[in-house]
């Protein structure tokens, strides 16, 4: 049963799986430029910060409880605004102090 984006228990088969099938949802779902744009720069920040501090995503991901590949997705861009839930600001406040600064 998926808890994207928090991991979870399996092997590193089953994780990508659930990864690839976020991916796919994704396919044809169109969003505003003004939306991608957003999602672009959020995760080009949140990779400057990492990078600041030091920590691999997968460091994050243990601090946090979130899957390594939503990690990925963030800082490739490739979320969708929707994404970036009350879960996931709780976790990693930083994207809410990101958001508000754009």
């Amino acid at each position: 049963m998926s808890n994207w984006p928090f991991q979870t228990e399996g092997n590193s088969i089953s994780v990508n799986q659930e990864m690839i099938h976020e991916l796919l949802k994704r396919k044809n779902i169109n969003i505003s430029t003004e939306d991608a744009d957003t999602v672009q720069t959020l995760g080009l920040k949140f990779e400057e910060q990492r990078y600041a501090h030091g920590l691999t995503r997968t460091e994050i991901g243990r601090m946090t409880g979130l899957a390594s590949g939503f990690l990925c997705l963030l800082e490739a861009g490739k979320l969708l605004p929707s994404d970036i839930t009350d879960e996931v600001i709780a976790v990693l406040p930083c994207l809410k102090g990101l958001l508000d600064s754009k």
